[in-house]
């Protein structure tokens, strides 16, 4: 289990759609934070830091490999959508 976890309310992604940061946006209240997908990997691979999302329910984000390169997506929850997908951008 992770040290820590955070939610991630909002992602920045590249041209092709890619997620390149996951995050939380700043607020009156809250100053917010920013990764990058390679550093929030690490720190998920390391088991230093863990995030999830919460739509519409809790789901955990995970590491996965694809065939080019590793990857962020949530575990199983009743949609069978990746919900990183569905955030806001940052």
């Amino acid at each position: 289990m992770p040290m820590n976890t955070y939610q991630v309310t909002h992602v920045s992604k590249d041209r092709n759609g890619d997620i390149t940061e996951i995050g939380r946006k700043a607020t009156a209240t809250d100053n917010g934070w920013r990764l990058s997908t390679a550093t929030s990997i690490s720190r998920i691979e390391a088991r230093t830091e863990g995030y999830y999302v919460l739509l519409p329910m809790r789901a955990d984000i995970i590491v996965e490999r694809g065939p080019y390169r590793k990857y962020l997506r949530t575990t199983a929850d009743s949609t069978t959508k990746n919900n990183l997908d569905s955030l806001p951008l940052l």
